[in-house]
């Protein structure tokens, strides 16, 4: 959990509405707690359990759980907290809490889904031909640059290449946003860098004359799931962002048994290339009832804008929609 005395863009949870309402109202809102992956718009938040203590002690992990984010709560009353944020919290966590009374606000996102495919073929062929001829449009220009990627596993990769990472990470994080975006850091790479973990992937971009990178993605496995992204390039090439954070991953993803592909948030370009809309969710909790009342009374306008607009993008959508969980 974090202290959080402002909201940021790190957290993907934009919630300046309320904030405005509690200023405008003369309710707090700050400081608040925050439990989340930092910088990741991915539902990775859980409540770390030791379950073979609690197979040891005969004690039920999911409901021991649940009385630690009661505990939570508690905490944030009686130390002048003024609410309790759970981002992108992981499907599993979600029952505790709901059973405490936390409310819910989805937000949309992005799925890619494996449905039994042997190759990219097979993906792009469940797509309509005006996607599938962009999709080969976009591969063979880069392939006629002399360009190419490949996919490497944290603990395969170069150290050197960790610095490059941070240096595209930087670059990119400039274009898009203030100093302030960068939220990782050099040394976090550095760390990176001497863990060199299996669990890390990265898609790396080489042009035919060079065994340097000039383009990068950073991936994370959890199991059979893909989570991403980020990524930064040392010049601009057309389509090369597509196929470093997309294409490529998708093609390793099939190859390697991967079921889901989540690629990090906004971009209704992802629609256009076999993402799905999916919801995510986060969940509040504040101990003034008066802010309690104003966000229960209205998360229910911003979860329907978050459907409506899933079912916008279904409508666009080049393939069958399949239901996301």
């Amino acid at each position: 959990m974090y202290i959080r005395t402002h909201s940021s863009d790190g957290e993907f949870i934009y919630d300046k509405p309320f904030t405005e309402a509690a200023q405008n109202l003369g309710f707090g809102y700050y400081p608040k707690l925050t439990g989340m992956s930092p910088c990741s718009p991915v539902p990775s938040f859980d409540i770390l359990i030791d379950t073979r203590w609690c197979a040891n002690y005969k004690i039920d992990p999911e409901l021991f759980k649940q009385q630690l984010l009661a505990e939570i709560c508690r905490y944030t009353s009686r130390n002048n907290f003024y609410g309790v944020h759970l981002l992108f919290i992981k499907e599993s966590f979600r029952p505790a809490a709901i059973s405490l009374g936390l409310s819910r606000w989805q937000h949309n996102g992005y799925q890619w889904r494996n449905q039994s495919y042997s190759c990219f073929d097979d993906f792009t062929n469940t797509l309509n031909k005006n996607r599938r001829k962009t999709i080969r449009k976009e591969r063979t220009f880069l392939q006629k640059k002399g360009i190419h990627v490949q996919m490497f596993r944290g603990h395969k990769m170069p150290v050197r290449w960790y610095k490059r990472m941070y240096e595209f990470y930087r670059r990119s994080a400039q274009k898009f946003g203030s100093e302030a975006l960068q939220y990782l850091t050099k040394d976090f790479f550095n760390g990176l860098a001497r863990k060199k973990s299996d669990k890390l992937l990265f898609s790396v971009a080489f042009r035919a004359e060079s065994s340097e990178p000039i383009a990068m993605a950073m991936f994370i496995i959890d199991g059979f799931h893909l989570l991403g992204r980020y990524w930064g390039c040392e010049s601009e090439v057309p389509f090369l962002h597509f196929e470093c954070c997309y294409y490529s991953a998708i093609e390793w993803a099939i190859k390697h048994n991967i079921q889901l592909f989540n690629p990090g948030m906004g971009g209704d370009h992802k629609t256009h290339r076999g993402f799905l809309s999916s919801l995510d969710e986060s969940y509040h909790w504040f101990p003034d009832l008066r802010m309690e009342s104003l966000f229960q009374g209205n998360i229910h306008k911003f979860n329907n804008l978050a459907i409506k607009i899933q079912q916008e993008q279904k409508e666009l959508s080049p393939i069958k929609y399949i239901d996301t969980v």
